[in-house]
């Protein structure tokens, strides 16, 4: 009898034992499941966000060209407000006529003196936290001093566009 009662008792906890070994692995894959579903989650809510940026950008630009080609009429005056696309922190214009030549203050970032010495055919451009990127070129572009940079307040660019025939001059 004593034997039957080990017996039993032993078989009963095997028993619960693979029990318990299914259960960890339904554990494991649910975990798994719940991993892959929040990394894929994020890559698409990731792409979203950038996609949007972009778009906020390009949209940025395209008012940005069609304002410096529509407002260069001698005499003109006309003061913008443009949201600023994404986190951009300001905005900065290089004279068109000074590209290729060592023309600009020391106090502009490297990036865009380089490029202006070296020719390179971009005079917007945005910084966000200090990094600066390239935005386009415009022929119409004439900064005060051959440079100036427009910060963004709340978020808004407050841009003014002075029509001097061939050029537009923009500034605060």
């Amino acid at each position: 009898m004593a034997r039957l009662l080990n017996y039993k008792v032993l078989t009963k906890s095997k028993g619960q034992s693979k029990g318990q070994t299914q259960q960890v692995f339904i554990y494991l894959i649910a975990i798994i499941a719940l991993g892959a579903v929040i990394l894929f989650g994020y890559k698409a809510i990731h792409s979203l966000l950038s996609k949007g940026c972009a778009a906020e950008k390009a949209e940025f630009k395209a008012s940005l060209e069609e304002m410096l080609e529509n407002y260069n009429s001698f005499g003109s005056l006309h003061i913008e407000t443009l949201k600023a696309p994404c986190s951009v922190t300001e905005i900065c214009f290089v004279s068109a006529e000074v590209i290729g030549k060592n023309a600009l203050p020391s106090t502009a970032p490297a990036l865009i003196r380089d490029n202006t010495e070296a020719g390179v055919r971009f005079n917007i451009y945005l910084l966000t936290n200090n990094v600066v990127e390239p935005l386009t070129f415009s022929d119409y572009v004439k900064a005060p001093g051959n440079y100036t940079c427009i910060p963004a307040v709340g978020g808004v660019f407050k841009i003014k566009f002075e029509g001097l025939g061939a050029y537009t001059l923009v500034s605060r």
